[in-house]
């Protein structure tokens, strides 16, 4: 055993869907949580992806056509208490049938930037709207692979075009993502969750700046409007309609659309 116990069962014959004990979802999106995982953060993780896509809660999203996308590739976010327990689910499901975000219970954390603390919820749910649904949406302004508006965006904020991670990074880049194992379309969705989140606001608070300098500049949106001002204009006049606000996990008092 991978440290996980035995995986929850629910009634669903689903091959996929028998290890999920939880389940809502977000204006189509299902919101899968295994038993492990703490009821108000399976309603958090549900609430911050309610609010990614209807970012002014008033019960219509924003861009529908990002919407359309995650429905149409089969978007989902999974819940999970741990690495261990993703790799049971993982090694044991007979079929996996949809594009899923993995989301893990230890790394959720509301209301975490007063206590220091991220929560991982902002990013990860955001790398299920930006990965699955906006890339796939505007592939030519916000797709991942080389020559769209984002990689040329990432191209510049890296210090140049690196089809893979470069020993080093020039001095002059602003992003210097290193891990080998994310390719280049890996790369354009950290670099869209780093900027999207530092124009909301996730990454200015105390100690954050330390925290991710090695692998992101900024923690401002000013700094991000004066240093990086090709990825500000794409996300504040590009096409798409994008989150003005940054999402609390308070969706409509706490009301999930389904």
């Amino acid at each position: 055993m991978l440290g996980c116990g035995n995986p929850p069962q629910s009634t669903s014959t689903d091959p996929f869907e028998r290890f999920f004990s939880h389940r809502t979802t977000v204006f189509g999106i299902p919101v899968f949580a295994t038993a492990s995982v703490q009821e108000i953060n399976f309603r958090h993780a549900a609430a911050v992806l309610a609010e990614y896509l209807d970012n002014d809660e008033n019960g219509q999203v924003d861009d529908p056509a990002i919407l359309q996308a995650l429905i149409r590739n089969k978007g989902a976010l999974c819940i999970l208490k741990d690495e261990d327990e993703l790799d049971f689910v993982l090694e044991n499901a007979n079929s996996f049938p949809f594009e899923a975000q993995a989301l893990f219970d230890h790394e959720i954390h509301p209301g975490g930037a007063a206590r220091g603390e991220f929560d991982a919820t902002l990013e990860e749910v955001l790398h299920l709207y930006s990965n699955v649904g906006l890339a796939k949406a505007y592939p030519e302004e916000f797709g991942e692979s080389p020559g769209t508006s984002l990689s040329r965006a990432m191209d510049l904020a890296r210090g140049g075009y690196f089809d893979r991670i470069p020993t080093t990074y020039p001095a002059s880049a602003w992003y210097s993502y290193s891990d080998r194992s994310c390719d280049y379309e890996c790369q354009a969705t950290e670099y869209f969750y780093w900027a999207m989140t530092t124009l909301l606001g996730a990454q200015d608070f105390p100690g954050r700046a330390e925290e991710i300098r090695h692998e992101w500049r900024f923690t401002k949106p000013e700094q991000l409007r004066q240093g990086d001002p090709a990825i500000y204009q794409l996300l504040t006049k590009g096409p798409a309609t994008l989150p003005k606000r940054l999402p609390d996990g308070l969706y409509g008092r706490d009301l999930v659309p389904k």
